[in-house]
């Protein structure tokens, strides 16, 4: 718990260094995610500017747009498997929602549990991506299965500590404009990274 805390902290400080190109590139990022499939590739840009700030002495522009380009058509496929997999969980969650059946109730409890791994996973898919020599979707998501599962009370907490950021963010509006997918980018990278390098010290 304490490390994903460290971890978040640090992400925090990291965007502080970066403040106002992480509000430009949240407002561009904000602009490119309208079409709703494109904007896994917007945070894909978003988080290519944070790793680049993360691992390197410095970032600018050209690595959000980098990262948007390059993986614009990876992302406009994990866009439109987000919105199926999304309306599908919404109908299924309000169609028995009022269901008392053993039955209904334990898928209920599945679609639940797909509603918060499926976007954890992606959390740590495009910084996954960003450390990988030839990086691809399918052994990006089974890398990031792999360090979810073996890391479930860090990612947890992380995935709280997000999920109150985007509520307050939604309630607010006014965040997703200036920083909150820009926040979420840095808290990634910051995850990712401190998992890896650790593994990497005990490798």
């Amino acid at each position: 718990m304490f490390r994903a805390l460290k971890v978040m902290l640090r992400a925090i400080v990291q965007f502080e260094r970066y403040s106002w190109l992480y509000i430009v590139c949240n407002l561009l990022a904000v602009l490119i995610s309208l079409p709703i499939v494109t904007a896994p590739a917007a945070f894909a840009g978003l988080t290519r500017l944070s790793h680049a700030a993360q691992r390197g002495p410095s970032s600018d522009y050209s690595e959000f747009w980098s990262g948007v380009r390059e993986n614009l058509w990876r992302g406009i496929f994990i866009g439109c498997v987000n919105v199926v997999i999304f309306v599908v969980l919404w109908v299924n969650l309000t169609s028995y929602s009022m269901r008392i059946d053993p039955l209904f109730v334990m898928l209920g409890a599945v679609w639940l549990t797909v509603l918060v791994v499926w976007p954890a996973l992606q959390l740590y898919l495009w910084p996954i991506l960003e450390e990988m020599e030839k990086p691809n979707l399918r052994d990006g998501f089974r890398n990031a299965a792999v360090m979810a599962s073996q890391n479930i009370g860090f990612t947890i907490v992380l995935v709280i500590g997000l999920g109150i950021v985007v509520v307050l963010s939604t309630v607010l509006f006014v965040p997703w404009l200036l920083l909150t997918g820009s926040l979420i980018a840095c808290v990634a990278n910051a995850a990712v990274i401190e998992q890896l390098d650790t593994f990497r010290q005990h490798a």
